[in-house]
């Protein structure tokens, strides 16, 4: 999919990745709208052999499409979730009517925690969104933790979906703040490959999560700036393993099934090829050894002075447990 076709508001899927049926049958993530109510018909672009479609997100809301399912005999059918609840069903063709109701029950009676969504200048002054998500009460100035969720990817995108981890973080009195840091899809392909031979300390990833926190702090006096906590999983766990050997300002960390030595992982995991998609080069070309082993956690792990808890699967084939051992070990 082609990050020019998935800007906020629209959704497509380029001819030189079409499916090998003849119909769409699934495409994850594609995008979301920002206001207004959901009520926008889908329209096709083309006939069904040039496998592009747009969807009419203007009106959207605060929505993210998480699936499409495309049948010849029955239309377009559209699965999305929200802010307030998770994925819910919408049928194929005319008007969007809500097909499904299937957390009802769970989610009656429960207050949901407000969610906003704010942008910031990035390190380089590019535009970079994130999203609040505010406790259920507020109790005053410097009275509520924030935890900083870093998601994986790099090449996704959080938005305006329902988290139920955050919800929870939520109803315990603490803030949670999701960035959609540089690399993250949604934004146009630029801001996609704007990390292509990029890493370390100068990096969009790292620095726009970084200079998002300071923007939540400045904006929210509630927030308690003395109570910081970082967390994320597989690339999320890679950026919260490696900032933590830059700052000290997180109180507490939990990196999940993260990379920490970008060399060894080359040569364990089933996704091998991730260092030289991401840089242009395998570690053994050219000087990729010196800088991967530079960028790496591991080599920065005296520095660390962050409470740390690492999770990581026995069985992970695309990120081997053996990459939180080595950080464990080199912590303690």
């Amino acid at each position: 999919i082609h990050e020019d076709l998935l800007q906020p508001g629209r959704a497509g899927l380029d001819e030189n990745r079409r499916s090998r049926k003849k119909h769409i049958k699934s495409v994850a993530s594609l995008a979301y709208g920002r206001t207004g109510a959901f009520d926008s018909p889908i329209h096709h672009l083309v006939d069904r052999n040039s496998f592009e479609f747009e969807l009419d997100l203007s009106n959207a809301g605060a929505r993210q499409v998480e699936q499409v399912i495309d049948e010849p005999s029955e239309g377009i059918d559209l699965s999305f979730d929200d802010l307030e609840r998770p994925v819910e069903h919408l049928p194929g063709a005319g008007p969007a009517v809500r097909m499904t109701d299937l957390n009802g029950d769970v989610l009656a009676g429960k207050p949901i925690a407000e969610v906003e969504a704010f942008t910031f200048l990035g390190h380089d002054h590019e535009e970079v969104e994130a999203f609040l998500t505010k406790p259920l009460t507020i109790r005053g100035p410097g009275k509520h933790p924030l935890i900083t969720m870093i998601k994986g990817g790099p090449h996704t995108q959080q938005g305006p979906a329902f988290h139920h981890t955050a919800q929870v973080y939520a109803a315990h009195g603490f803030a949670s703040l999701m960035i959609n840091y540089r690399g993250s899809t949604g934004y146009g392909q630029k801001f996609s490959d704007a990390i292509f031979g990029k890493m370390g300390r100068n990096c969009g990833e790292p620095m726009d999560i970084l200079f998002g926190v300071g923007a939540a702090l400045r904006r929210n006096s509630w927030i308690d700036a003395e109570s910081l906590g970082v967390e994320g999983g597989s690339c999320g766990g890679q950026l919260s393993g490696w900032i933590i050997t830059q700052t000290s300002q997180f109180k507490a960390a939990i990196p999940a099934y993260g990379i920490y030595n970008l060399i060894s992982f080359n040569y364990m995991s089933y996704y091998h090829d991730y260092m030289a998609i991401e840089s242009g080069a395998f570690p053994h070309q050219e000087n990729m050894m010196d800088m991967l082993w530079e960028f790496s956690a591991l080599k920065h792990v005296a520095k660390v002075k962050t409470p740390t808890m690492l999770v990581h699967g026995e069985n992970d084939n695309d990120v081997p447990i053996a990459e939180g051992a080595q950080y464990f070990i080199a912590l303690q």
